[in-house]
């Protein structure tokens, strides 16, 4: 099976925003630790907070206007700092147009593995390598490490009978692959 496309740099974007939210998923111990480190902020800002209006003779009530205001202005500061450093990390990360992410490519996929080839470059994974098949909204991701995939976008797909035959020709050739490995890794046992 033969696909032609051109990976857009929207693809691109769904394809960083679909991997971060799986990395995000899989990652529960970053969620806790991001709490802690949340928690001790808050502590330390509470703690600021009060030595700032002790010294200026004012009453530390947690409801009080000087300290409510005090907290809404230090999230807001972060959140629009939060904001800029994605925004810029999206910027630093975006493939060029003309690299070997984006633009028009030959995906080929057979009995060996899965090959890409876009103007002088090319790459083949064998099915063994593959981890998953993954959909999104508007593409498929056929992942071959944590957050490299081949990127394969549903409007290449004259129909969902044609997208139905390469889901299943794609998890057809991973179960084999599966099977070949754990049979190989049985004989090597003996």
């Amino acid at each position: 099976m033969k696909l032609e496309f051109s990976i857009s740099e929207n693809d691109f974007l769904k394809f960083y925003r679909y991997t971060l939210k799986s990395a995000k998923s899989r990652s529960e111990k970053n969620e806790k630790s991001n709490f802690a480190v949340l928690f001790l902020s808050s502590i330390a800002v509470g703690i600021v907070l009060s030595v700032v209006l002790n010294r200026f003779n004012m009453s530390f009530q947690i409801f009080s206007p000087p300290v409510i205001v005090s907290v809404v202005v230090i999230v807001f500061i972060f959140l629009v700092f939060l904001f800029l450093s994605l925004k810029k990390m999206q910027r630093n990360t975006m493939p060029r147009k003309d690299g070997v992410i984006m633009g028009d490519q030959s995906l080929e996929l057979n009995d060996k593995g899965v090959s890409l080839e876009k103007g002088g470059y090319s790459s083949f994974v064998k099915w063994e390598k593959v981890i998953s098949l993954e959909e999104s909204e508007s593409n498929y991701y056929i992942f071959i490490d944590t957050i490299a995939a081949y990127i394969v976008p549903k409007r290449v797909f004259d129909s969902e009978n044609v997208q139905g035959k390469f889901c299943s020709f794609v998890k057809n050739q991973m179960e084999l692959a599966n099977k070949r490995m754990q049979s190989d890794q049985s004989t090597v046992g003996r």
